[in-house]
């Protein structure tokens, strides 16, 4: 064979392996890209996972009378002339030893209510001056067939302040006279809300406010935003770990 073929099949197979060797390199750098992709878009959209916890405020003075008078021995019998329904009491639902805190949003009060057919019912909210409770609102009004949760507002002409703490009480009149009453304590949040705080507020859902108000231990925001969604599956989760933290599991599962 001569010199010139021997150099053109030589010439040939160098080629060949310079191009083998190309297509290699090239695969393995879009191999190894790929992952460096999917990173980048995972980096870009972070999964948020963090476990919502009830954060209690640790300023706060004692709680109150969260639970009236015990159920009657015979089921749907009456007490001093009101007729009870189940085996649940009068609840008020407010933190177990502590007062609750109010942070943005109109202070409404839970009790779980176990009377049946119409009763009167008097809210009376005072507050303290030194030594003393001064009345700052009394409501009388009727409550027909409301035996379950019952959310009691109160008047928007309530002036509130803060650096003050609150005491309301809840009756329940049998014949003219109180036959069984709970009661608890609040006071408003007393610190100026960050900017932050309130944008964040301002764009969430009634779950993610919900979560917020219980990071920041607002017990009447957090346990009003939730009462509205026991239908919701994670609003439901939080209600539920909001009442047992408080020793209130006995209501979890009330539907009413």
């Amino acid at each position: 064979m001569t010199q010139e073929p021997r150099n053109m099949i030589f010439m040939t197979i160098l080629s060949r392996l310079a191009l083998w060797t190309g297509l290699i390199l090239s695969q393995g750098q879009t191999l190894a890209a790929q992952p460096a992709t999917e990173t980048t878009q995972g980096a870009s959209k972070p999964k948020k996972e963090k476990p919502i916890r009830w954060q209690p405020p640790a300023d706060v003075g004692s709680s109150g009378r969260r639970t009236g008078n015990p159920p009657p021995t015979v089921q749907g019998g009456s007490r001093n002339g009101c007729v009870y329904e189940g085996d649940l009491p009068l609840t008020a639902l407010i933190p177990s030893s502590y007062e609750g805190r109010v942070g943005v949003e109109a202070p409404v009060l839970q009790v779980y209510f176990p009377y049946s057919g119409e009763q009167q019912v008097r809210l009376t909210v005072q507050t303290y001056t030194g030594t003393e409770l001064l009345e700052v609102y009394q409501g009388q009004f009727l409550l027909k067939d409301a035996m379950g949760f019952v959310g009691l507002p109160l008047p928007s002409q309530l002036a509130l302040e803060k650096d003050l703490v609150y005491r309301w009480r809840f009756s329940v009149l049998c014949e003219g006279k109180i036959g069984d009453y709970v009661e608890g304590n609040f006071s408003l949040e007393p610190r100026e809300l960050e900017p932050e705080l309130v944008a964040e507020l301002a764009e969430a859902s009634a779950l993610e406010k919900a979560e917020i108000y219980l990071e920041q231990g607002w017990w009447y925001d957090a346990i009003t935003v939730l009462s509205g969604l026991r239908t919701d599956s994670q609003g439901t989760q939080l209600w539920a770990e909001l009442l047992t933290v408080e020793g209130l599991m006995g209501f979890v599962l009330v539907q009413e």
